[in-house]
């Protein structure tokens, strides 16, 4: 209920001007493994931006296709290009948390914007996004959305995840309008560099596989004078392929649910709000098992309706309102879904690349 009046709150958005300014330093960062599909289109979105005072770092972890030569080719002809090649992965650490930091050592931006090598941007993105840093102390969570992934063969697939993805960032803007500041995505996020200096990096979470985006914003609310905003200018939205299959979208939403140990300390508050949504669908399924059918009914009634609520803000607020017709069968996958996934990811029951 508290995400939904967050969500419903109105914040006033002074970014929508054309007026360009290049006051502000921006080092874009992008971590790319084998991206020779991906990449071409992302520097050539980054080539077009309206915004002069920038750069891009591209980390090459240890590609073994033609991302590298894509690079070489790109920073001859594009000068705010720069690349580094990671060879390795010091152990210990998570291979992306190495490459985001190689890169981040080799940035001069005051603001470090990310994205990840499949995401795709606008023309204004790097602006708008740098339009948001009022203070040196600023995190900015960006929205993302996905799109259809054409190497999927299942539209159903493919809209159910377009929807989920949808009200997940819908919750993020709720939590952050009401100050609570839960989750955001690696896809579209940006802070300034002496905010990242302040909480040290990446190194207190250096050996979690993910969680690069939340578990950093995690560390960054704690730090005394920091401004956390959502960027509600559609100019500063990216998009991003679904996962083409099931088995990858599984495996994805695990290696997600894995970070949810973290909070238990770091956030209690978001680690009981996590816990509760379980606990809540696992309670539905049990009433309906012992046959306890009038405390199903009631509170499965109760839940679709305000998920129903929930999903039709989302939607409208994101201009997505096709989606709904998804609605009931999304429902219905979030039994499985969440009481599954969130105990197979704190069991670490994922793979993450090679």
């Amino acid at each position: 209920m508290i995400l939904l009046i967050g969500l419903l709150k109105r914040k006033s958005d002074n970014s929508y001007t054309q007026n360009i300014s290049s006051e502000k330093s921006v080092s874009v960062i992008v971590a790319a493994r084998n991206e020779e599909e991906n990449l071409p289109l992302l520097i050539q979105d980054l080539a077009k931006q309206s915004y002069e005072n920038f750069e891009i770092i591209v980390a090459n972890d240890r590609s073994t296709d033609s991302t590298q030569k894509i690079l070489e080719e790109f920073s001859q002809k594009f000068n705010k290009l720069k690349f580094v090649n990671i060879e390795s992965t010091p152990q210990g650490v998570s291979p992306k948390k190495n490459a985001l930091t190689q890169a981040i050592k080799k940035s001069n931006g005051e603001v470090l914007l990310f994205t990840d090598a499949d995401c795709r941007i606008g023309d204004f993105w790097v602006e708008k996004m740098a339009e948001n840093f009022n203070s040196e102390k600023t995190f900015v969570i960006g929205f993302s959305s996905l799109t259809h992934n054409p190497n999927s063969k299942s539209k159903l697939l493919q809209k159910l995840q377009i929807l989920d993805f949808l009200v997940l960032m819908a919750a993020a803007k709720g939590a952050n309008f009401i100050g609570l500041n839960w989750a955001c995505t690696g896809q579209n996020l940006a802070y300034s560099k002496k905010l990242y200096e302040e909480v040290g990096g990446f190194e207190k979470i250096k050996n979690r596989i993910s969680g690069d985006d939340v578990l950093m914003l995690q560390l960054a609310r704690k730090v005394k004078g920091v401004e956390i905003k959502f960027a509600i200018n559609p100019q500063t939205f990216s998009t991003s392929f679904a996962m083409p299959d099931f088995s990858s979208f599984w495996n994805q939403r695990k290696r997600w649910a894995s970070n949810s140990s973290f909070q238990i300390t770091n956030n209690p508050l978001f680690f009981l709000y996590l816990l509760s949504v379980s606990l809540t669908h696992l309670g539905i399924v049990f009433s309906f098992s012992l046959g306890l059918f009038q405390t199903f009914a009631f509170v499965f009634l109760a839940k679709f309706c305000f998920d129903f609520i929930f999903s039709f803000v989302s939607c409208q607020s994101f201009k997505k309102e096709g989606l709904l017709k998804y609605f009931p069968i999304w429902f219905l996958g979030q039994f499985p879904y969440i009481i599954f996934v969130g105990w197979f990811g704190l069991l670490g029951k994922f793979k993450w690349k090679e």
